[in-house]
């Protein structure tokens, strides 16, 4: 039994693009969480929270609508604060949809 070496090298380049885009959302999400570190210093709670609903999407906001005081709704934000994520249910739902549509993209396309 002959190993082709397209396969190789296409499983590779998979594995060479996963670990690439795993490092640059771990480099992203440590700056993050030093930017709001210090910011946190300097400014309250309140003041942080209005910065963050600034940077809200309509997407995020929408799912956030339908999934607050839903009992998964609930489990997920006690998930999200246990990993100490600063995100909401909605933008937790939202990346999870994406990242298997692009999944279920990338997959297609090899």
């Amino acid at each position: 039994m002959e190993i082709n070496p397209l396969l190789v090298v296409g499983i590779g380049g998979v594995l060479a693009l996963a670990l690439l885009i795993i490092g640059i959302a771990t480099s992203i999400s440590s700056d993050r969480a030093l930017v709001e570190e210090r910011i946190g210093k300097y400014i309250n709670r309140e003041e942080q929270e209005k910065l963050r609903q600034q940077a809200a999407t309509p997407l995020t906001d929408w799912i956030d609508r339908r999934v607050v005081g839903s009992s998964t709704g609930d489990k997920i934000s006690k998930n999200l604060a246990r990993a100490d994520l600063k995100m909401r249910p909605g933008e937790y739902i939202a990346l999870m949809v994406i990242s298997a549509f692009l999944t279920g993209l990338i997959l297609w396309f090899i």
